[in-house]
């Protein structure tokens, strides 16, 4: 698995997508995608930081 193997959830979620990684990315590797991607499949497989919870909740009941 991705997570944990490469990088770690709190890596995952501590990001904050601002984009300066690929800014200085020698190989233009677009980052940001791929977090989001990670992002989306933690959240499939219930793999969310307490501190989140909470707000999506809110937003999965809107």
């Amino acid at each position: 698995m991705l997570v944990e193997d490469i990088c770690t959830e709190d890596e995952i979620w501590s990001c904050t997508t601002c984009g300066a990684c690929e800014e200085e990315c020698p190989l233009a590797i677009e980052y940001i995608n791929k977090i989001v991607d990670l992002r989306r499949g933690m959240v499939d497989e219930g793999l969310v930081p307490q501190s989140l919870q909470k707000p999506l909740k809110a937003l999965e009941k809107r």
